[in-house]
């Protein structure tokens, strides 16, 4: 669940709609035997303390008439 303690819900009250067509993915980036890099999708909990991590995030807020 996206939003377990409603908080994005709770936000948009009234005025806005929240989906829950949001999408969490998770990658790691390896690189080829030929050098070439590319994404491999893993599980969440692949995820150590210590690794390096970059986070890409969007919201979109369509006001309702």
């Amino acid at each position: 669940d996206m939003d377990p303690h409603r908080y994005l819900s709770n936000i948009a009250g009234d005025k806005y709609v929240y989906t829950d067509d949001n999408q969490v993915g998770f990658y790691k980036r390896k690189t080829t035997a030929s050098g070439e890099r590319e994404f491999v999708e893993v599980s969440p909990n692949k995820i150590q303390v210590g690794d390096i991590m970059e986070m890409h995030i969007s919201f979109t807020a369509v006001l309702l008439k």
